[in-house]
């Protein structure tokens, strides 16, 4: 697989629920863990649940996404359905102790603002890793919904979406935004139910899917190389795919949507086991 297919991190879905509420991002969770108290923790993780459940916040996360009517309501039960799990309190009140943050809180705004800015991280995480989890079915709804979200922006998005570890992430957050508007409402749904399964599959600390072996990857690999070398050939002209996989740098912003398009319009339609090892194994690698 190409290297910048693994780096197109599936936790883009994560990224646009958490990224609308983010003012200050944390690169990662650094440094050694303070100790806190279980009476610093619980009010943590209370402080936070409080912060969810006011209308007033919620409304002011939304409404930054700007998704209009028919989405706004969707994403705003979305995300309190998300973030009032307990299990979802839990994780986000482990990592926030682990960050060496909680001293610094007090209070539901600052418990909000400091959970949501960590949270983009957490949750990023959380879904990468839960993605793998999903059913087969699931898994492929994902490749196949992917397929169809480089149709749906403008071409200098593209780029962001399949060069997510050498884009900023304020490119990233605007990126997401595009791709949200641009859904149809029942691309929205299936990308926010796909989400949701996800981060509930991670949560529940369902086992790890067992992952192909080296001779299972073999047989995949080589029927993705057949189907992306026979796609490649049919198009007009493969020239600016194949500029974007060899000389990114040098590629037009179109040509990252025609190659995006085409990669995971390829692993959807991998039949098989074949096609099932190949999902897999990319977003093992993803997450």
């Amino acid at each position: 697989m190409p290297n910048f297919v693994s780096g197109l991190r599936s936790g883009n879905l994560a990224r646009l629920m958490m990224a609308l509420a983010v003012t200050v991002m944390m690169a990662g969770i650094t440094g050694p863990a303070a100790a806190a108290s279980e009476s610093e923790r619980d009010a943590f993780r209370q402080a936070f649940s409080d912060a969810v459940s006011d209308p007033a916040m919620m409304q002011a996360v939304t409404q930054i996404a700007d998704l209009g009517p028919e989405k706004t309501p969707r994403f705003r039960r979305y995300i309190e359905e998300v973030m009032a799990d307990p299990a979802f309190l839990d994780r986000m009140t482990d990592e926030i102790v682990a960050s060496g943050l909680l001293p610094t809180i007090a209070g539901p705004e600052a418990a909000f603002e400091t959970g949501f800015s960590l949270g983009y991280e957490i949750v990023v995480a959380i879904t990468a890793r839960g993605l793998s989890k999903m059913s087969h079915n699931d898994i492929h709804a994902f490749f196949s919904l992917m397929s169809q979200m480089f149709t749906l922006v403008e071409p200098r998005y593209c780029r962001v979406m399949m060069q997510q570890q050498g884009a900023t992430q304020e490119a990233q957050i605007e990126t997401s935004y595009a791709m949200m508007r641009g859904m149809s409402p029942a691309q929205f749904r299936s990308y926010l139910s796909l989400s949701q399964t996800a981060i509930r599959a991670e949560l529940s600390a369902a086992p790890p899917r067992e992952l192909p072996s080296a001779a299972q990857m073999d047989l995949a690999n080589q029927a993705f190389v057949m189907k992306f070398d026979a796609a490649l050939m049919a198009l007009p002209d493969p020239r600016g795919v194949i500029a974007s996989l060899s000389a990114p740098h040098a590629a037009a912003d179109m040509n990252f949507c025609d190659a995006g398009r085409l990669i995971f319009s390829v692993l959807a339609d991998m039949e098989g086991m074949t096609g099932q090892w190949m999902r897999l194994a990319t977003l093992a690698a993803a997450g």
